[in-house]
């Protein structure tokens, strides 16, 4: 009998779990962080349609050249950091990404 209550409960986590990695995925408000993400579109058509993680944008001051970062899951639990950097203007250029399991800085 207690055997049956655990059981309940793990299968009731598992299925919670599942529910929230079910959840819509949530898409960057910054301009500049979505043509990073555009342009390494552009540059490697595979990363098209990768969930949106992260980004550091919120260390960004205007006017000053800025290392900017994107976070996108990847197949599994990999995530993919967009490499993109920010000019004094305020244009972006894409500089490349990487695959491992850490966010955006």
């Amino acid at each position: 009998m207690n055997m049956l209550k655990l059981s309940g409960a793990a299968l009731a986590s598992v299925m919670m779990v599942s529910l929230a990695q079910a959840a819509p995925p949530k898409t960057p408000d910054n301009p500049m962080v979505k043509e990073c993400m555009n342009l390494a579109v552009k540059d490697s058509p595979k990363l098209e349609g990768l969930p949106y993680g992260q980004d550091n944008i919120d260390d960004y001051t205007q006017g000053e050249p800025f290392d900017l970062e994107v976070t996108l899951y990847g197949q599994g639990n990999a995530l993919l950091n967009l490499k993109c950097n920010v000019d004094e203007s305020g244009s972006v250029s894409y500089k490349g990404h990487d695959r491992n399991g850490s966010w955006a800085d």
